[in-house]
């Protein structure tokens, strides 16, 4: 599971931040579409776009002063209705579950404490792979810590990442994106938790 929270919206603000302090200027848009990546390929991507030379000192500077502006922005987020009722009834029913995200560790701590996960939850972060969303190596260690079979295993994420990162680990996933679920419930019609759905966002 990925972004049980409503810190999207705070990590565009945070990367928007830290891009501006090193000269670099881009439309919130641009930098939406790329949440749920890993940081580092983030950054790549996004300053790519604007035709700068890229080096591993800007990465890690860019990177640092994100760190900075989420842990100020991040006081304003709050989980998703539902997330820790959701999370809860999963443990109660006996279902194996485990947070996989981009995030690195210290940087999820806070979401992970709002939502009352506890220490014995598997939780798989960025600092632990060899590469983030959308390669599938979260997802894939996830599996292997739970000690379940990964074809028969869900992903829930709210971005196109989450979903590609999912397609590429050869699981099912189930997309909750706001905007991706609104279009698909103007038909009445839900999505079946065995396919394999594609983000509008």
């Amino acid at each position: 599971m990925e972004h049980s929270s409503t810190a999207v919206y705070q990590q565009v603000v945070a990367w928007r931040r830290a891009l501006d302090d090193v000269g670099i200027q881009l439309s919130v848009w641009r930098i939406h579409r790329r949440i749920g990546m890993s940081g580092d390929l983030l950054i790549n991507a996004l300053v790519r776009e604007t035709n700068r030379d890229l080096d591993a000192s800007l990465v890690d500077e860019v990177r640092k002063r994100y760190t900075v502006a989420y842990a100020e922005e991040r006081m304003s987020v709050r989980p998703l209705p539902g997330a820790r009722e959701l999370l809860q009834a999963l443990t109660e029913d006996g279902v194996a579950w485990a947070i996989a995200t981009s995030s690195r560790a210290a940087n999820a701590a806070p979401a992970l404490e709002m939502l009352g996960v506890r220490d014995d939850v598997a939780v798989v972060t960025s600092d632990q792979v060899r590469h983030a969303k959308p390669d599938p190596d979260l997802f894939i260690k996830a599996a292997s810590v739970l000690g379940v079979d990964l074809q028969q295993s869900m992903v829930v994420g709210d971005s196109v990442w989450d979903l590609l990162a999912a397609r590429r680990a050869e699981r099912s996933a189930w997309d909750f994106c706001p905007a991706a679920t609104a279009e698909r419930n103007s038909s009445g019609q839900a999505p079946t938790a065995s396919t394999t759905i594609r983000s509008t966002c």
